[in-house]
């Protein structure tokens, strides 16, 4: 099944992330004792592109099915490396944040604040690679209420910025040209 994730045809890819994602969550993890820390290895080779998207995306998977806590053990070492110096790493990075909304659904919500800033970021790197794999962020970010809107703190201000997701993010993306895209105002004003 992990030779599929490296199948050229998405569909193949998305069903053997969605396998292994349910082998994981009815048998358990001490089942497959190293999936995860292959699959984080995998986003780290610089080798095929197509294979990093089906480790994200099986990696999204897996973390769905084992829940909140488990994405949590690994969530600090995601983001740090959606910051590495090597494109590659951070595209495949990037990618998974981009899966991880998707097949956490609502439960996801918590962490946008910390990773929706990452995936934003994508857009303004030299890398066309890692700006095309954060451009698909539009295609696959699908949220529903109550996730249409993600709070996110200033760390230098004081002020609250909201991104805003719908079904025509892209036009927003596709306009920002490597802005972060951003409304701010006052709670009074919603």
């Amino acid at each position: 099944m992990r030779d599929i994730l490296s199948d050229a045809i998405p569909e193949n890819r998305a069903s053997a992330a969605a396998s292994l994602g349910l082998l994981v969550e009815k048998l358990g993890e001490d089942s497959f004792p190293d999936l995860i820390d292959s699959l984080m290895d995998d986003l780290r080779v610089e080798t095929s592109g197509i294979g990093r998207l089906g480790s994200a995306q099986a990696l999204s998977e897996i973390l769905s099915a084992l829940g909140l806590h488990r994405l949590e053990d690994v969530l600090p070492e995601i983001l740090t490396s959606t910051e590495n110096t090597k494109a590659a790493v951070r595209e495949a990075f990037i990618n998974l944040l981009v899966y991880l909304p998707a097949t956490f659904g609502n439960r996801f919500q918590p962490y946008l604040a910390q990773t929706v800033p990452r995936i934003l970021a994508g857009l303004a790197d030299e890398v066309d690679a890692v700006r095309e794999g954060t451009n698909s962020f539009s295609t696959q970010a699908d949220f529903q209420p109550p996730c249409e809107l993600a709070e996110l703190s200033s760390p230098t201000t004081q002020s609250r910025r909201l991104i805003f997701y719908y079904r025509s993010w892209k036009r927003l993306s596709s306009t920002s040209a490597g802005r972060f895209v951003t409304v701010q105002w006052s709670w009074s004003e919603l």
